[in-house]
């Protein structure tokens, strides 16, 4: 696993690569399309994670609130139990990370989002409700372009790449670009941009 940090003024971003093994990432994906080829994926109305002054946001993607369909199983949805162990790792080494993310060893309380984009979404700038926000990059066949993560007051675009871990103050502003295909192409549902957005707060 490889790691950079970007530090300013305006915020510091986390940006983990190569994050698990190909085993453990096929894995995952396989768990995540199965999701959404069984599940309702909502738009965006019925999974609003903006703080609520964010009132000039749009999003057209959706979702899918994982943690529901794995209330009393956790384990049983592989992510979860990749994602703690790597947060652990992170944070283990506390001293070399800059100081805005010691409160992540505070927090008590994670819930997490399936993101599912396709021809066209766009998440526009918007801040979320937590202290912490995490976002897992995965596809299966990627055929779009965009569908960066852009901190524009930082003037820092994290490139949509699989198997990439982002970790950032929930507070730091923060976009997703357009999602885009060819002309005239109709991705498959395994062809989407697809995330796992993480919120972790203090309950």
């Amino acid at each position: 696993m490889k790691h950079q940090i970007i530090e300013s003024k305006e915020g510091s971003v986390i940006i983990l690569d190569d994050v698990y093994p190909q085993n453990i990432y096929s894995a995952i994906s396989n768990q995540v399309l199965d999701l959404i080829q069984l599940r309702k994926i909502n738009n965006h109305d019925e999974i609003g994670t903006a703080t609520e002054d964010d009132v000039n946001y749009l999003s057209h993607r959706k979702g899918l609130w994982i943690d529901r369909f794995f209330k009393n199983n956790r384990h049983d949805f592989l992510y979860f139990v990749e994602q703690k162990n790597t947060l652990k790792e992170v944070i283990s080494d506390i001293k070399s990370i800059p100081f805005i993310f010691r409160g992540i060893k505070n927090t008590n309380f994670d819930e997490s989002l399936l993101g599912v984009y396709s021809k066209n979404d766009v998440y526009h700038l918007h801040k979320d409700i937590s202290m912490y926000t995490t976002i897992f990059f995965l596809h299966d066949e990627k055929k779009f372009s965009g569908g960066d993560l852009i901190f524009d007051d930082m003037n820092l675009k994290v490139e949509f790449l699989k198997n990439r871990l982002i970790i950032f103050p929930s507070w730091v502003y923060h976009r997703v670009s357009e999602v885009l295909y060819p002309q005239d192409y109709e991705p498959k549902f395994n062809e989407f941009r697809m995330s796992i957005t993480t919120f972790y707060q203090i309950k």
